[in-house]
């Protein structure tokens, strides 16, 4: 079964808390976290890998600690043995991380609407797509545009290759069921199903899997709930987390 959790993160956060939560993520990854300049982008990535492990542990009963990720060649996210039958991909944007867990490949994309450079926009927007941006009011260009993003990449989070594959290579014939069906020359696998899931109005979220998105746990988590069920080893005060 598909299981798409979301969850808002604190804006800052005390360094001891921090330090304590870095330790359930690998060496690698604490590395790459704290490369960071700004402690913001900091949280959203350890958030995000947090919420995966919470998730994938309550479904496994494996402690969230013990959960090792591999990567494919283009720096997708694998579970490794005894959990290689399943799947799991997360995102990040601004207040948002979320993630989806699936027994079949899964993406998953979440982005803040924000204003869109019309030079992006052709970088990314099929010539169709991009005659529709245009007829479009600056709202509703924001709007379309980063729903098609988002859609676009959680195929290609999906399918493996990441931002390898041009998004203007990709495009949508037209929605069934709720579901968005693909069509370009970078398609390899058509054969995905696609889907936008409603955020809150400032982000969009789009997931694409292996089966058709019926039935779903479509949850929203909150940061210290999942701090609490991860045993942080002191307690947080209120002055900690904001």
């Amino acid at each position: 079964m598909l299981q798409i959790c979301k969850m808002q993160v604190p804006q800052s956060l005390d360094e001891a808390v921090l330090s304590a939560l870095l330790s359930y993520v690998d060496a690698d990854k604490r590395v790459k976290i704290m490369k960071f300049h700004r402690q913001e982008d900091r949280i959203r990535s350890l958030f995000a890998e947090l919420l995966a492990r919470w998730m994938i542990s309550a479904r496994t009963g494996i402690p969230a600690k013990d959960i090792v990720f591999t990567k494919n060649q283009y720096g997708k996210p694998r579970l490794g043995s005894p959990l290689d039958r399943l799947y799991v991909n997360w995102t990040h944007s601004g207040r948002w991380v979320a993630c989806a867990v699936d027994e079949g490949e899964v993406g998953i994309d979440v982005e803040q609407i924000q204003h869109v450079d019309r030079n992006l926009a052709v970088q990314c927007l099929s010539d169709m797509e991009l005659s529709e941006f245009d007829a479009k009011h600056e709202e509703e260009q924001r709007v379309y545009f980063f729903e098609r993003w988002t859609l676009k990449e959680s195929y290609v989070k999906w399918d493996g290759r990441g931002l390898s594959i041009p998004f203007r290579t990709i495009f949508f014939r037209n929605s069934a069921n709720g579901h968005y069906l693909l069509s370009g020359d970078e398609i390899s696998n058509p054969s995905c199903y696609l889907k936008l899931y409603p955020m809150d109005e400032m982000y969009k979220m789009a997931v694409c899997s292996s089966t058709e998105q019926s039935p779903i746990v479509d949850s929203t988590m909150d940061y210290r709930k999942m701090m609490d069920i991860l045993s942080i080893p002191f307690p947080i005060s209120n002055d900690a987390l904001s």
